[in-house]
C-alpha cells in the first residue's frame, strides 16, 4: 500500500497530537482544577492584576480555560482564559503579549500548535499558593 505525502503528514500530526494529550500534565478530564492543582501541590490564592516583569520560567495545562505558569523559582501563578483554547495542550511552543513589561488580564498567551498559531485571551490571573500538607 502507498500513501500518499499528505496522507503521511495528517497521520504523523496525529500521533504527535494524540501523545502530546497523554503526556500532557492536568490532562484527567476526571479531576476538577483545584484537585488538579492540589495534585500539584498548590491551591489558589489571591486575585492579582498583574505580574510584574513577568518572564515565562515554566509552564503547565490544567484544561481548555486554565493554565499554571512559573515566574521564577517558587513565583507560580494560575492564568484563567476568556475562551477554551482547545490546541493549547499540544502546543509546542508558547508565548505572551506584555503590557509595559508585565502580564496583565489585557494580555494573551499566545501557543504555537499544529493548526498555526492560537491567541488565548486572559480574564484572571491568581497567585498559586503551596497546599498544606497533613
Amino acid at each position: 500500500m502507498r500513501v500518499f505525502p499528505t496522507l503521511r503528514l495528517t497521520l504523523a500530526a496525529s500521533l504527535v497530537a494524540l501523545l502530546g494529550a497523554c503526556a500532557a500534565p492536568g490532562g484527567d478530564p476526571g479531576l476538577s482544577l483545584e484537585e488538579r492543582l492540589d495534585k500539584g501541590g498548590w491551591r489558589i490564592g489571591e486575585s492579582v492584576e498583574r505580574i510584574p516583569g513577568f518572564g515565562v520560567s515554566g509552564w503547565s495545562y490544567l484544561d481548555e480555560r486554565h493554565m499554571q505558569v512559573a515566574s521564577g523559582p517558587g513565583q507560580e501563578y494560575l492564568l484563567t482564559f476568556s475562551m477554551p483554547c482547545r490546541d493549547l495542550q499540544t502546543a509546542r511552543s508558547v508565548g505572551h503579549t506584555s503590557t509595559l513589561g508585565s502580564l496583565s488580564r489585557l494580555d494573551s498567551v499566545v501557543a504555537s500548535g499544529l493548526m498555526g498559531p492560537m491567541r488565548c485571551p486572559i480574564r484572571a490571573i491568581h497567585k498559586l499558593e503551596r497546599a498544606a500538607t497533613s
